[in-house]
């Protein structure tokens, strides 16, 4: 028995097939997210193509349209004008789409990016940092305990602190920031200590940059301390401004990446953890494996 999930995030459209106990096929494509909260006509259209050509890529491997199950996460589904794609891909492609409610997204997003992870027993903490939220989840033997969901955008709060491009950090600024991480995360109270600490979203791509590894190994499972959290971001708020772009290379994260630094320390005080995991686990993989049979490999 084949199995097929199509999943339409912020920016990323995934395609992933089971096949008895193997994930045999992990399509991904990409798209410029929207920087607000509405798509453009053009974006719309783009997300339709690609979903169509996952459409065609499950079809040539034997499953029909009718037996895909497709979804869409909270980082799209709150977008605006959403329902353009969810109406015409239903229309047009004959796929209906589910958005996801947040109980759904804790669960399977929790089962996906905690899923091959060398993890210690007991309860795991999963974190996902989005462009205006964290969601937080705890759980344990496939079972979610809790689930919190903090408005809080990294972006525009390095901006509203440091302003644009600035060439140094004040020592002001950098207290304000962490006052304001501090505060924000003071409403995640975790109802047990995690055992673990495993953190998605959005800054974890340019934060890899801080830690380049040898070719070939892959950032999915590993773990980062927070001792080397803290000694990347007493650099980074003494650095030049030219200094962070050459280590970005990205003028979103230019700045973005200290606080990307000084809120994951604050995860790890928050969790009781000294470091967190890495995950390039994906909420379609959750589904795929809470279907009946083994989970994929």
């Amino acid at each position: 028995m084949k199995y097929a999930a199509v999943q339409i995030s912020r920016g990323m459209v995934h395609l992933l097939i089971r096949q008895g106990s193997d994930l045999t096929c992990w399509e991904k494509r990409s798209f410029t997210p929207p920087p607000r909260m509405l798509l453009e006509s053009a974006t719309i259209q783009e997300i339709l193509d690609l979903i169509e050509e996952m459409i065609e890529l499950a079809r040539l491997q034997g499953i029909p349209v009718w037996e895909i199950y497709a979804c869409m996460d909270l980082g799209m589904s709150t977008i605006l004008n959403v329902n353009g794609i969810l109406q015409r891909s239903k229309a047009e492609l004959a796929l209906p789409i589910h958005s996801l409610k947040t109980d759904e997204e804790a669960l399977w997003g929790w089962i996906g990016k905690t899923y091959g992870l060398h993890l210690r027993d007991g309860p795991t903490a999963w974190v996902d940092i989005s462009h205006n939220a964290i969601f937080c989840v705890l759980g344990e033997n496939g079972q979610v305990h809790q689930i919190e969901r903090l408005q809080w955008s990294l972006l525009e709060r390095t901006t509203h602190y440091w302003g644009k491009e600035p060439d140094r950090f004040k020592n002001n600024e950098i207290l304000q920031m962490q006052t304001d991480i501090e505060r924000k995360l003071k409403g995640l109270d975790w109802s047990v200590r995690p055992h673990n600490l495993v953190v998605t979203g959005l800054p974890l791509t340019p934060f890899k940059r801080l830690f380049p590894l040898a070719e070939g190994k892959e950032y999915h499972n590993q773990s980062f301390s927070r001792a080397s959290l803290r000694q990347w971001s007493d650099h980074l708020s003494q650095s030049h401004r030219k200094y962070r772009t050459r280590i970005m290379n990205d003028g979103n994260w230019t700045d973005g990446i200290l606080t990307t630094t000084m809120l994951l320390m604050e995860l790890c005080n928050r969790s009781f953890k000294d470091s967190f995991i890495m995950s390039d686990g994906e909420l379609a993989l959750g589904i795929l494996a809470s279907l009946p049979s083994s989970p994929p490999n």
